[in-house]
């Protein structure tokens, strides 16, 4: 089915919004259950494992389930906004060159006539690179790859001022898998050994394969560096004392190839790793690091070159580390690239046609709700003393939320957008987005302006502003609908919210106040039991297995898997609050509303994942895969063995004594 045919089936507008339910009859797939799943043994199969038998992946994906789902609806109303050929001459500024955008991604035959000319004036620049200064300049151009990452953040001491944060840069596959041992991880590097040599092949380089050596071996020294700053401080240097502290960067001509030539000071974010990484610029040959410029120029902009690029990039990232058979659909990739290089413009034309008030002013009292609920945690936190109690209620207080989208006026008239130009097109575009990031250091921090797009898909908690972002494009199912049962939607989006929310007070969020600042507001004895808390948490994830032999990284998702557990007691929280005020909830299809609470939020995560992908999420992110994310959250949630009638002897039966309850 099309994109837009999809966008069919479900369309939400401000003037008109669905009266029936995406998925079952009151927002539940009730044919997803499997009634031979003891709900204390596994829930998560228990509520999604009818689907989970017939569920396949096509060879286009590495996830099947309601991901797929959300992603696609999402994908075409983006899409709406960009495929018609009226768009193409618009008046509207912003729609004609979103358009245009679009129109030359799906261009292929214009790309493949192009080949490599918008990027030769880049080539030629890397090949004139003689110094560890033109080198420094190259690090700071926005088309080139950097060991060093450079973003604009509001300041640890003054969240009200944004200051310029280096920290390091990406490699061509995530570190662990440079450093990681085992016959898996070695067939990885052999493959992107293999697709280096491809590109530089491709790209009419010499010498390709023992170009291919060098880079590997530049990047592998790379991401031990980068390890050495895993538990490092930050470091805040004036610029001045840059030159003394680390000389082997030209840091001036960096910061002014990056348009933040006025900066005062740096952040050095893990200061031992930008040192090490710092210390790899001066004692590897500029010729190698010419050579690793190339590559990653050529590589990070395959997509948009003939097909024997994108092919060859398809081939290892998609095939070999993600495990799909098929491509991707392309609509998709294009919505995604034109989204990444003009958030602002279809931000503002998703909410002229799909902000929904109704829609806005429920998950407005969803999150007053839930956010009510944790202060009643808070209040009743008997490991928690009074200081630390009153600091605690005082963050919480001063939370507020971005809902919607926000009031965007981004200027994009210098941005020069072609219908038959696409790599110049994303060239253009991120200059302009490096443009406007450098424009943002004199401005104060607006994490809804800069994060909070209207079609995004992702909630999100900003620490430095102690807010909470949710964009209109994730109030659609499974996280949020109109015409569901209210259980429902606190089941999933209300979940959701409390998670955010928990990111106030899990172990990064805790060590910044309600001001955004990076301050202790702990007791010793209250922060020595938070810890305690922690660690449980941490232990307690780890035991969980994912695939035989691979366990959760407890330590790794464990500001993650903190928000889960106190983002779903405080929703179940509102949602009896809800239950008080609006009555009891009625039996829909045989099911409580708190049963159709935890039905939901399991169904939220009804997804399933390739092996290659579920061990490259293990291994670089920070979330409990679905199905263990899922069973570590209810088994401590005391209402969940109410509702389910959990008892000893059930795989995911854990004591009262033993469940965990940080708040």
């Amino acid at each position: 089915m099309s994109l837009l045919a999809l966008l069919c089936l479900h369309v939400v507008s401000a003037q008109n919004a669905p009266t029936h339910t995406t998925y079952g009859t009151f927002g539940l797939d009730m044919t997803a259950i499997d009634s031979t799943v003891r709900p204390g043994d596994d829930f998560w199969a228990y509520a999604n494992g009818a689907w989970a038998k017939t569920a396949h992946f096509a060879g286009n994906q590495e996830v099947v389930g309601v991901a797929v789902d959300f992603n696609a609806l999402a994908d075409a109303r983006a899409l709406s906004l960009m495929d018609r050929p009226a768009f193409m001459t618009s008046t509207d500024s912003d729609q004609r060159k979103v358009a245009q955008f679009y129109a030359s991604w799906m261009d292929t035959a214009t790309r493949e006539r192009s080949g490599l000319a918008s990027l030769r004036p880049l080539l030629v620049r890397i090949a004139r690179l003689k110094s560890r200064a033109d080198l420094s300049a190259a690090f700071g151009a926005a088309e080139f790859a950097s060991p060093f990452d450079i973003d604009v953040a509001p300041t640890a001491a003054d969240p009200k001022r944004n200051e310029v944060v280096v920290s390091a840069g990406s490699l061509g596959m995530a570190p662990s898998y440079y450093l990681q041992q085992g016959a898996a991880f070695d067939a990885d590097r052999a493959a992107y050994r293999h697709y280096i040599e491809q590109i530089l092949t491709l790209s009419g380089f010499t010498a390709p394969a023992a170009k291919a050596d060098a880079i590997v071996a530049l990047e592998m020294r790379m991401a031990k560096a980068q390890a050495q700053g895993t538990s490092a401080a930050d470091m805040v240097v004036p610029v001045p004392a840059l030159p003394k502290q680390f000389p082997q960067v030209a840091w001036r001509d960096l910061l002014k190839a990056r348009g933040l030539g006025d900066a005062q000071e740096l952040r050095l974010q893990s200061g031992a790793s930008v040192r090490a990484l710092a210390e790899l610029v001066a004692s590897v040959p500029v010729d190698t690091w010419k050579t690793y410029l190339a590559f990653r120029l050529v590589s990070d902009h395959a997509d948009y070159l003939p097909a024997a690029f994108a092919t060859a990039r398809e081939a290892f990232y998609d095939r070999t580390l993600y495990g799909l058979t098929a491509s991707r659909d392309r609509a998709s990739q294009g919505v995604r690239l034109v989204e990444k290089a003009m958030p602002e413009a279809v931000s503002r034309l998703y909410v002229k046609r799909y902000l929904d008030t109704a829609t806005s002013q429920a998950i407005r009292e969803m999150f007053d709700n839930v956010k009510a609920s944790y202060a009643e945690l808070i209040d009743r936190a008997a490991w928690m003393d009074e200081p630390t109690r009153q600091a605690a209620r005082a963050k919480l207080a001063a939370l507020t939320a971005c809902i919607g989208g926000p009031d965007l006026t981004t200027d994009f008239s210098d941005l020069a957008i072609a219908k038959d130009d696409l790599l110049g097109n994303v060239i253009r575009s991120e200059r302009k987005r490096v443009a406007l990031l450098a424009a943002s250091l004199a401005s104060p921090p607006d994490a809804c302006a800069r994060y909070g797009f209207a079609q995004g898909g992702n909630d999100f908690y900003v620490r430095e502003e102690n807010r909470v972002l949710i964009p209109s494009g994730s109030m659609i199912p499974p996280f949020f609908d109109p015409a569901a049962d209210p259980a429902v939607n606190y089941g999933a989006i209300g979940v959701t919210i409390g998670h955010e929310i928990g990111h106030g007070f899990d172990v990064d969020g805790a060590a910044f106040d309600g001001h955004g600042r990076r301050v202790n507001w702990w007791s010793d004895a209250s922060r020595k039991a938070f810890a305690g808390m922690a660690a449980r948490v941490a232990a307690d994830y780890a035991t969980m297995e994912v695939l035989p032999g691979l366990h959760v990284d407890g330590e790794k998702t464990l500001g993650e898997d903190m928000a889960d557990l106190t983002g779903t007691q405080a929703a179940f929280m509102a949602y009896r609050k809800y239950q008080q005020r609006h009555g009891k909830a009625p039996v829909l299809n045989g099911t409580t509303g708190e049963q159709r609470f935890f039905l939901a939020l399991a169904q939220m995560r009804r997804t399933n994942v390739r092996e290659e992908t579920l061990r490259f999420l293990v291994a670089s992110d920070t979330h409990t895969p679905p199905r263990q994310r899922v069973n570590g959250v209810v088994r401590h949630i005391d209402a969940w063995y109410d509702a389910f009638s959990v008892r000893p002897g059930d795989a995911l039966y854990v004591a009262p004594a033993d469940r965990i309850h940080l708040w």
